[in-house]
């Protein structure tokens, strides 16, 4: 049957599958921790049970799902508290709403938050609804290529593009940043307000190879060095009055970072590598560390000071619940973390021995952490659509509660709305608040016996706009440098090394401001940054779990890329893999990843038509299919240099050159069908009906079979 059944690591974690006849996966055993799978009648997951990491007591997620089979609310137990996830969504399966619930143990509510989303008929964003803000407004044009931001009735920010729809300026009050590329459509430089010495300028500079090698600030230059594996080794920071500093980094044939002090003789290849078996690392310069059965760090003591120690605690799913850290025999700081069923943390608590407990909430909107709440404060971040790269901060109190239509209807009727039907309040919701009610929606009011202006008459107040606002400043990986006022002022900035480490830090308003490397949120208690699935440490630059998704996010289950100046891995699973894509794409590097998996998808359902999904038809029409859609995304010009640059990638990893030659050919073919602005897949599909796909070398396709048109 081809089903996997065991897998066992170079740590000796042992991991086994078990499968009903129906080949679903029914157990799973994980060094002793069992967990079991069930399903419905149409194959859906709706309950999985495991132990609880509290008192052993069973524990359970549960899945639901509407009459169309879309999700629509998962629940589970995170130390205790239950949590609940409940979506809505609109015809098209567009997430249109989402809220997320924290309750105690007995049932009441601890804490929630919501958010909307209204989409265009054509799938891109048009508005965000964040509970406690005023609508955020998307102003797009063409397949989504966004031209400015609304909070309200007040623009934020415009942008201005190129022909090739390349971000040329964003305007933010009275700051312009200008954005130049390179004749390979690499990120060249960014200029604030015309003025090259502004202290947020710079340039950047790479090799034949694409790497970075170096970005010329107002004020010095930082200098980068790879090896023959294109691994970074070196960073060098000089500035008016010569070196400011220099780091340098060993790493083992595995990829793990080595001690940086150690002697040039020094044995980094077969005793290292022994030492480090599975990759856990056991010590660096400054601590040592202690690993669990499953590979997630237990403990870490400090080599100087053995009074400095750490514990780290997790759940049966490998994700942190409790952080301790000791001096002597004295409890410094304990923080403990809950995490919603996706996989995503809504609290934390830390108790620190000198000053009062705190506690934070976190909402989030898909896997953008979008809130982040403490003592009825809350700090809003908007995201460059579809990617982690952060756009604006918008801080304020916590608001009353504000219920919508669809809710205040429910309460009078005292009856549960299916979700189709909140849909359809909420629609009726925004377009009262905007006096745009359509003749449509009108009809069906009457036909509900419901007066327009009775409904409105419901509505409550909208939140008003903060009066604190900021821009993120980011460089080319999306790492937040500065937040600038609308005036210009710069409050906050900082400079992080490659890894991540923030070398120096100021804000003379004292703002908090803890996005780190892309998709990361720095844990002052404990150092270590939250990314999501996983927990990153800056200090030794590597995850300190196994990776969630296995083998798939590569052969050492620790690493973070091993070029962080170019590579990014915002979700802690799987890192962007072509390193000319972040300079190429910037912030649209995320939609681009999404795009690569719908590729793959494409390839594996013609797969089961055609074949070849390694140097064949399916391979093509995959191909065909990506290079169309990136076109369609992104214009041609990117297209063509990202689909490029993956082929020089392959080259440098043993490519043979038939394959080049047909991957360039179907890639061709992609970006036309993407000029045309067909649907993708039939374009594709008539293409290789029509013979116009390429086989190895790059001669013409014969088409085995006829592949029918794809419906809506």
């Amino acid at each position: 049957m081809n089903r996997l059944t065991m897998e066992q690591g170079f740590d000796g974690r042992t991991q086994r599958y078990h499968y009903n006849i129906a080949g679903e996966l029914i157990q799973s055993q994980d060094e002793g921790l069992t967990t079991y799978w069930h399903y419905d009648l149409a194959g859906r997951l709706i309950r999985r049970q495991l132990p609880d990491s509290i008192d052993e007591r069973p524990n359970e997620e549960q899945w639901c799902y509407d009459q169309s089979g879309q999700l629509i609310s998962v629940h589970h137990h995170s130390e205790g508290y239950p949590v609940s996830v409940s979506y809505q969504r609109d015809k098209a399966g567009n997430i249109t709403g989402e809220q997320q619930i924290v309750r105690r143990p007995d049932g009441e509510t601890l804490w929630q938050y919501q958010v909307s989303h209204q989409y265009h008929a054509r799938g891109f964003l048009e508005e965000t609804q964040l509970e406690g803000l005023p609508p955020l407004r998307w102003q797009t044009y063409g397949p989504g290529h966004l031209l400015g931001v609304a909070l309200g009735d007040q623009h934020l920010i415009e942008f201005s593009r190129d022909r090739l729809h390349r971000e040329k300026e964003r305007r933010f009050g009275e700051t312009q940043l200008h954005t130049d590329y390179d004749t390979l459509g690499r990120l060249a430089r960014f200029e604030v307000n015309e003025q090259p010495l502004h202290p947020l300028s710079r340039e950047h500079h790479y090799n034949l190879r694409g790497q970075m090698t170096g970005i010329t600030l107002s004020e010095g230059k930082l200098q980068y060095s790879y090896d023959e594996a294109g691994r970074l080794t070196g960073a060098q920071r000089t500035g008016p009055e010569g070196l400011v500093y220099h780091q340098n980094w060993q790493l083992d044939r595995a990829g793990n970072r080595l001690s940086s002090t150690l002697p040039d003789f020094a044995d980094t290849n077969e005793n290292h590598t022994l030492s480090r078996m599975g990759n856990r690392i056991p010590e660096d310069d400054t601590y040592r560390y202690r690993y669990d059965r499953y590979g997630n760090l237990a403990e870490k003591v400090h080599k100087l000071n053995n009074a400095e120690v750490h514990h780290y605690a997790w759940d049966h799913q490998h994700r942190l619940v409790h952080y301790t850290r000791l001096q002597g025999n004295q409890t410094v700081c304990q923080a403990h973390y809950l995490y919603d069923p996706a996989g995503r943390r809504v609290g934390k608590q830390v108790v620190r021995s000198d000053t009062a407990p705190e506690t934070f909430w976190y909402g989030w909107d898909g896997d953008q952490m979008v809130l982040t709440e403490k003592n009825g404060q809350r700090i809003y971040t908007v995201y460059y659509p579809q990617s982690f790269v952060p756009l604006l901060r918008i801080e304020g109190d916590s608001p009353s509660q504000l219920v919508s239509l669809a809710q205040k209807l429910e309460q009078q009727s005292d009856i549960v709305f299916p979700t189709e039907l909140k849909t359809q309040f909420n629609q009726i919701e925004q377009q009262l608040r905007e006096s745009s009610l359509t003749t449509d929606n009108q009809r069906w009011l009457q036909q509900l016996s419901l007066e327009p202006d009775y409904l409105a008459s419901l509505l409550d107040p909208l939140p008003a706009v903060p009066d604190t606002l900021h821009l993120y400043h980011c460089d080319h990986l999306g790492t937040p440098l500065a937040l600038m006022t609308p005036k210009g002022k710069i409050e906050w900035q900082a400079e992080l090394d490659a890894w991540g480490n923030v070398l120096s830090q100021h804000s003379a308003q004292k703002l908090t401001q803890p996005i780190r490397l892309q998709g990361q949120q720095q844990d002052e208690e404990s150092g270590l940054y939250y990314n999501h699935y996983r927990y990153y440490d800056p200090h030794i630059g590597r995850y300190i779990s196994q990776d969630p998704i296995g083998l798939h996010g590569g052969i050492n289950t620790y690493r973070y890329p091993l070029n962080p100046i170019q590579w990014i891995d915002p979700l802690g699973l799987d890192a962007i893999e072509n390193a000319l894509a972040v300079t190429i794409l910037g912030p649209d590097v995320i939609p681009a990843k999404f795009i690569v998996d719908e590729s793959y998808k494409f390839g594996q359902d013609m797969h089961k038509i055609v074949g070849g999904i390694h140097n064949g038809a399916a391979d093509a029409l995959r191909h065909c299919y990506w290079m169309c859609r990136m076109t369609q995304s992104f214009g041609p010009g990117k297209a063509y240099l990202i689909g490029k640059s993956h082929e020089e990638a392959g080259n440098r990893a043993g490519q043979p050159k038939d394959e080049e030659a047909m991957d360039l050919a179907n890639n061709g073919v992609g970006i036309s069908c993407g000029i045309s602005f067909k649907r993708c897949d039939n374009a594709c599909i008539e293409k290789y009906n029509n013979g116009e796909l390429h086989v190895l070398g790059g001669s013409n396709m014969s088409p085995s079979t006829n592949i029918p048109e794809r419906g809506y």
